[in-house]
């Protein structure tokens, strides 16, 4: 049950589909993280289906690419939209660790939260049409639609799981927070070997369709990865919740944009 408690507090949390009530015991939550690839297993299926309808019925392109933005929102209640505010207020803020830390727990909305919230979707809609475009016109059968849609839809997993990965291997900004409860809840050893499990399944997965797809995916991912955790050091000095929410948001982009140049 302790398996079945945890998958219920990950889905309680991370997105908002309805759950069963459970007690956030650490005996409850100590693998709610190996969960969270799952949440975007969601958004993916949800989008899938969404393209398939707009496909089948003929809707205009506009309509399903700003939906397919807003399918992650809507399933998630913008908890991680609200980190990569929180995040951006924080490092344009341009103080010193503590005062970033204390710009991110304030619940006010800055200028520059806007501003690059704008920014990110702007170019977020921007990659994700090209892609569909790219798609719609290289004369793709019915039957290989799916599969070559397939790496656009593991990408909310994908994102998860090395979030996930980033809040088990990283140490933590503070000694509160949700993110820091979940990593010391967790049996470490367990959760770390769960996602790391996680990050390599999701691009081998993908590279038995498209190898090229598959390895550019771990290369940028990795990339990402790398850059997150060493930025985050030096600028707050560890992990938070509110960072993780900005990775996430900030490896889709990545990964939606390396997908596009790979379709040339």
């Amino acid at each position: 049950m302790t398996l079945l408690h945890s998958l219920i507090i990950c889905f309680a949390l991370y997105s908002k589909i309805p759950m069963p009530h459970v007690e956030w015991t650490k005996e409850n939550m100590r693998c709610s993280i190996c969960f969270l690839p799952l949440v975007g297993v969601v958004i993916g299926l949800a989008e899938g289906i969404w393209i398939f309808f707009c496909t089948r019925f003929g809707i205009g392109h506009l309509t399903e690419v700003l939906v397919i933005a807003a399918i992650p929102i809507v399933l998630t209640g913008g908890i991680h939209v609200d980190g990569f505010m929180d995040t951006m207020d924080a490092v344009n803020s341009w103080q010193d660790r503590e005062r970033k830390l204390e710009i991110m727990r304030d619940s006010h909305i800055g200028a520059f939260s806007v501003i690059m919230l704008l920014l990110y979707y702007l170019l977020d809609i921007a990659a994700m049409s090209s892609v569909l475009d790219r798609l719609a016109v290289t004369g793709i059968s019915v039957h290989e639609f799916p599969l070559r849609i397939l790496p656009l839809l593991l990408i909310p997993a994908f994102t998860r799981a090395m979030t996930g990965t980033a809040l088990v291997f990283g140490k933590s900004a503070r000694k509160e927070g949700i993110a820091y409860s979940f990593a010391e809840a967790g049996d470490l050893p367990a959760v770390r070997a769960v996602m790391v499990c996680w990050d390599a399944a999701i691009p081998i997965f993908v590279g038995i369709t498209d190898p090229v797809t598959g390895a550019v995916f771990a290369l940028l991912a990795l990339m990402g990865y790398e850059f997150f955790m060493k930025n985050t050091e030096k600028q707050f000095g560890g992990i938070t919740g509110d960072l993780c929410g900005c990775l996430i948001l900030q490896l889709g982009l990545l990964l939606v944009i390396g997908y596009r140049i790979i379709l040339r």
